[in-house]
């Protein structure tokens, strides 16, 4: 990922305040760039975070035994969602 500093004219890249605030503010976009990941990654069952399928297990009114891996509450979601809009196709 690009540092905001190399954003910056070189003058600005060499005056330590500017390098402080880079430094707090590279904090900052590396956790949004994290977020902003997570959501695209969450449109898809297949590459879903926790947070992607709890709420699809949510919608299909599912509950996750206390010891299942992410993987396996994937492939549950998935061959619901699959039999759901079976279903709907049907109608």
């Amino acid at each position: 990922m690009t540092k905001i500093a190399d954003l910056w004219p070189p003058i600005m890249q060499e005056l330590r305040e500017f390098q402080k605030i880079a430094e707090i503010e590279n904090v900052f976009f590396e956790k949004l760039w994290q977020e902003i990941e997570n959501i695209v990654d969450d449109q898809f069952i297949q590459t879903a975070t926790e947070k992607g399928i709890a709420r699809r297990e949510k919608m299909l009114k599912v509950v996750p035994f206390a010891d299942d891996t992410l993987e396996t509450r994937r492939f549950r979601v998935q061959g619901l969602w699959n039999v759901v809009s079976a279903a709907r196709m049907a109608m």
